[in-house]
């Protein structure tokens, strides 16, 4: 049966690789197997060729990989692990905040936005200037679901995502574009317990912020979609519920 380097399954933090293994017993428990981006992927599977590296899946029997029940799944971490997959983490109890952002001026204005309303946290980069901030969902706190705010500029239109309830995003492994490890610019704390928490109040505070003061201040067309509701569905499409990708849809439309 075909496997994948072991280096394609570890999430760097602090300069050291983790294990899905490791990863959880630090208490982030959940964790998602994500296809790696040179897989081969099942006939069958509806998943685009684009999407791996970020798209939840497993490796089957035959050597080749497709989605499964993800958000309904506890992670086998030792297959995760095994299989040389991505490693992703459910945003429902890991809110993140996903700055999908290509002008590196605008991504470190929203940046000191973020730590300026919140606070400062881990910070994980897969093709730069993006990054993604990471927290856990506040004690008591009730999950909720994506909110975004597209952003105007130079005649195309970047996207700050907050990913919630029904996501997953990318913690560990080789990102598909760039073909590197994620780089944790700051580190992951050693138990999840550490991680900044946020809540939905906070989340939409922080969209606000952001809008008055990168967008008004700086003349850029912004657009708020979603306000964080969380709908049950059933039988979702594997690809609808990660991260939105903005280079992946453009490539799309192509």
């Amino acid at each position: 049966m075909a496997r994948h380097p072991s280096s394609w399954r570890r999430a760097s933090s602090g300069g050291r690789e983790l294990t899905a293994q490791e990863l959880f017993s630090q208490g982030y428990n959940d964790l998602v197997s994500v296809i790696p981006p040179k897989a081969r992927l099942s006939p069958a599977s509806t998943i685009r060729p684009e999407s791996r590296g970020k798209a939840p899946g497993v490796l089957y029997d035959s050597g080749a990989w497709g989605g499964y029940d993800w958000a309904n799944t506890t992670a086998d971490t030792a297959r995760i692990d095994r299989d040389g997959a991505n490693i992703g983490l459910k945003a429902r109890n890991f809110p993140a905040i996903d700055v999908d952002v290509r002008d590196e001026s605008i991504a470190d204005l929203i940046s000191a936005v973020v730590e300026r309303v919140l606070t400062k946290g881990p910070i994980r980069v897969g093709a730069s200037p993006k990054r993604l901030f990471p927290f856990r969902l506040a004690d008591g706190a009730e999950p909720f679901a994506k909110m975004q705010l597209y952003i105007d500029l130079n005649n195309e239109r970047h996207l700050v995502e907050i990913l919630g309830a029904g996501q997953q995003y990318v913690i560990g492994g080789i990102h598909p574009k760039t073909g590197k490890e994620y780089e944790w610019r700051r580190p992951l704390p050693a138990s999840a317990v550490d991680l900044p928490t946020i809540t939905k109040e906070q989340a939409e505070a922080l969209l606000q912020a952001i809008q008055e003061q990168v967008c008004e201040l700086r003349g850029l067309g912004c657009e708020r979609v979603g306000n964080g509701s969380v709908v049950t569905r059933r039988d979702v499409d594997q690809e609808s519920l990660i991260a939105t990708d903005l280079d992946v849809l453009e490539t799309a439309v192509k």
